[in-house]
């Protein structure tokens, strides 16, 4: 089976300018996803989606990766990821996508590949996302419980689950994008991450957490 990974890296990020190519305990950011995904076995072919010279430049040098030119109908902040991967499928075959995001520096190959391999033990789901489980008592918008009662203090580890979208891997066929125009399809599987690997950075706060414990794991002091 042929198993493509898409790698979207754009030049410009507006809460944390540079962010993708941040040193990042000695590497620019990007790298550690690129060198994560080289050794998830099970992945045939790295693709990055990039409007960034630098990477456009660099990245073939240091990784075996094929880049995708970001057109510029795709660049720009308000963009939906849909429509990058709708182009990037498009140019890409493949018998399933693994998609993930070069902000996820501690989201490791044995994760990946325990991903894959829950989605192809399974014939009822026809996409796959991860999340992070929260045990906390949640509000809507409105003030509104969503899994508790109001009027009663339930312990935490009591009430339902609440699951967080992480962003770090999706997992989907071509047929299912095209069939909803998304990267999670009509009976998504939904794969449950450690908290600690599951961080995703968007803000420096994030960015100095992730650093330290990217740090930490790797000393194996935790």
């Amino acid at each position: 089976m042929e198993i493509a990974a898409i790698v979207p890296i754009k030049s410009r990020s507006l809460r944390l300018p540079q962010k993708n190519f941040l040193n990042f305990n000695g590497k620019p950011l990007y790298h550690w996803i690129i060198e994560t995904l080289s050794d998830t076995k099970l992945i045939s072919k790295i693709y990055i989606d990039t409007d960034s010279e630098e990477v456009i430049e660099n990245a073939p040098e240091l990784f075996d990766v094929e880049i995708i030119e970001r057109p510029e109908k795709n660049r720009g902040q308000t963009i939906s990821m849909n429509d990058i991967l709708l182009h990037d499928i498009g140019i890409i075959q493949a018998d399933l996508y693994v998609h993930t995001h070069c902000t996820n520096p501690l989201l490791s190959s044995q994760t990946i590949l325990s991903a894959l391999g829950e989605y192809f033990k399974s014939n009822e789901h026809d996409s796959l996302f991860s999340v992070t489980p929260h045990h906390m008592r949640a509000f809507d918008h409105t003030g509104q419980p969503i899994n508790h009662h109001l009027h009663e203090v339930e312990r935490t580890q009591d009430v339902p689950v609440i699951f967080e979208e992480n962003a770090n891997i999706y997992i989907f066929s071509h047929s299912t994008f095209i069939q909803n125009n998304s990267r999670i399809g009509d009976t998504p599987m939904i794969f449950e991450m450690d908290q600690i690997e599951s961080i995703e950075i968007d803000t420096r706060i994030d960015f100095e957490i992730a650093e330290y414990l990217h740090k930490k794991i790797r000393a194996r002091d935790i």
